[in-house]
C-alpha cells in the first residue's frame, strides 16, 4: 500500500501552518475572528456554572444561609441566561461565515487558475497536481479545510485548560487537617506524583488516538484511488447516457468486479479494516482504556482529600468537573497537535500550486479612454512554444482584432 510522504520536522509544521493561518485570515479575516470570539466564549463559559454550582452545594451542605442561598441561585440563573444569549449570538455569527468555507477554499484556487500563466495551466503536473488536492480534501478533509478545524481545535484546547486550571489551583493547596492517616496527601512529593500521573495520562491517552488516526493521513494516495474506482464504477449504473453501452458490452459485471470486492480498499476485508483489526484498533483501544484510568485516579485523589476534611462536597464537584474538562481540553490540545502535522503535507501541496511561479511579462502602458469605443489590437510577428519544448505552436502571428468584428483563429 503506498504512502505518502515522511512527516513534516516541527519546525516545517509550524512555519506551514503560520502561514495557511495568514494566508486564510488575509482573504477572509471575519471567519476566522468569528471562529475565535466563538470558541473563546464557548471555552471559557461553561466554568462560571461549575463555580456557582459549587457554591450553591457548599451552602446548602453548609451554613443554609436562606438569603445567600437565594442570592446565588439568581446569580447563576441570570448569568446561564446571559451566557445562553451571547453565545446564540456569537455562534450565529461564526456560523453565517462558516457555511461559505467551501467557497472560500475554492475560490483560493480558481482565483490562482485566474491570475496564472497559461502554460501553468496546460502544465500537465499542474492538472495532477490540482487533481490530488481535491481528491484529499474530498477524501479526509485535508488541506484548508483543516487548518479552519485545527485553529478551533488548538484555541478551545488551551483555553478549556487555562479555565479548568484556574478552579483547580486550590486542590492541591488546601492542606487535610493533620493528624488523620490522610495527612500524607499534603506531602509535595505526593502532590506532584498525581499531577504528574494526571498529566502523563492526559497527553498519553490522545497520543495513542492520534497515532491509530495518522494511518489514515500516512496512507492517504490509497484513499484517492479507491475513491476514483468507487465514485466511477460505483455510480456507473445511474449514467443514462451510458446505459447502451452497459448493457451492449455487459459494463455491469466490470462494475460487479470493483463493488463487490471485499479485497478492495474500504471494505470488510480490505487494508483498512486490517489496520483496524492490528495496529490502528490496538491505539485506539489502548487511548479509550488509559482515558478511562485518568478519571478513576482524579476521583481517587479528590474524594481521598474531601474524606480527611479538606473542603466540602460543594468543592469536589468544582474540582471533578474542572479537572474533567481541562483533561478533555488537554486531550483535545494533544490530538489537534497531531492533526495539524498530519495536514502539513496536504498544506504543502497546496503552496506548491500557489506558489506556481508566473513569468510571463505584463504590459503597464495605459489605455486611451474613448466614448466610440473604437479600440483596435494588433500583435506583430508573436512566437509561443510550450515549456520544455523545441517547438512553436505559434510563430510569427500578425493580426489585428477590431471592436465588433469576429475572427476565428484556426
Amino acid at each position: 500500500m503506498k504512502k505518502t510522504a515522511k512527516k513534516p520536522s516541527w519546525k516545517e509544521v509550524f512555519k506551514t501552518n503560520l502561514r495557511a493561518c495568514k494566508f486564510f485570515y488575509k482573504q477572509y479575516p471575519q471567519t476566522i475572528l468569528s471562529k475565535i470570539c466563538y470558541v473563546v466564549w464557548t471555552s471559557l463559559s461553561p466554568y462560571v456554572a461549575i463555580y456557582l454550582s459549587a457554591l450553591i452545594i457548599d451552602e446548602l451542605t453548609g451554613a443554609r444561609d436562606v438569603g445567600r442561598i437565594q442570592t446565588l441561585v439568581i446569580i447563576t440563573l441570570s448569568s446561564a441566561a446571559v451566557i445562553a444569549l451571547v453565545t446564540a449570538l456569537l455562534k450565529k455569527w461564526q456560523s453565517t461565515h462558516n457555511d461559505g468555507n467551501f467557497l472560500h477554499v475554492e475560490s483560493l484556487f480558481v482565483g490562482k487558475m485566474l491570475e496564472t500563466d497559461y502554460v501553468n495551466l496546460d502544465n500537465s503536473h499542474t492538472a495532477e497536481l490540482l487533481d490530488k488536492i481535491a481528491q484529499h480534501q474530498n477524501s479526509g478533509g485535508w488541506g484548508m479545510y483543516k487548518i479552519l478545524d485545527d485553529i478551533e481545535g488548538f484555541l478551545s484546547g488551551v483555553l478549556t485548560i487555562l479555565g479548568g486550571i484556574a478552579l483547580t489551583v486550590k486542590l492541591f493547596i488546601v492542606k487535610v487537617p493533620e493528624g488523620g492517616s490522610l495527612a500524607v496527601l499534603n506531602n509535595p512529593f505526593i502532590v506532584i506524583l498525581f499531577i504528574a500521573l494526571m498529566i502523563a495520562i492526559t497527553i498519553v491517552s490522545p497520543l495513542l488516538s492520534s497515532k491509530a488516526g495518522s494511518y489514515f493521513a500516512k496512507y492517504a494516495d490509497s484513499h484517492i484511488m479507491a475513491n476514483r474506482l468507487f465514485s466511477f464504477f460505483g455510480w456507473l449504473g445511474y449514467s443514462k447516457t451510458c446505459a447502451t453501452d452497459i448493457r451492449i458490452y455487459r459494463q455491469d459485471k466490470l462494475c460487479d468486479r470493483y463493488n463487490h470486492n471485499k479485497e478492495t480498499t474500504f471494505c470488510s476485508k480490505g487494508f483498512f479494516a486490517k489496520l483496524a483489526k492490528g495496529p490502528m484498533g490496538l491505539f485506539d483501544a489502548a487511548g479509550s482504556a488509559v482515558s478511562t484510568l485518568f478519571t478513576g485516579i482524579v476521583y481517587l485523589f479528590v474524594c481521598l482529600k474531601a474524606i480527611g476534611g479538606a473542603f466540602g462536597l460543594g468543592s469536589v464537584t468544582q474540582f471533578i468537573s474542572a479537572i474533567t474538562k481541562s483533561a478533555g481540553g488537554m486531550s483535545d490540545l494533544v490530538q489537534i497537535v497531531g492533526d495539524i502535522r498530519n495536514n502539513t503535507p496536504f498544506l504543502n501541496m497546496i503552496f506548491e500550486f500557489l506558489d506556481i511561479p508566473d513569468n510571463m511579462k505584463s504590459g503597464n502602458l495605459p489605455v486611451e479612454k474613448r466614448d466610440d469605443c473604437d479600440y483596435e489590437f494588433e500583435f506583430k510577428n508573436v512566437s509561443f512554444k510550450y515549456p520544455g519544448s523545441d517547438n512553436y505552436a505559434l510563430k510569427n502571428v500578425n493580426m489585428k482584432f477590431k471592436v465588433g468584428k469576429r475572427l476565428a483563429v484556426v
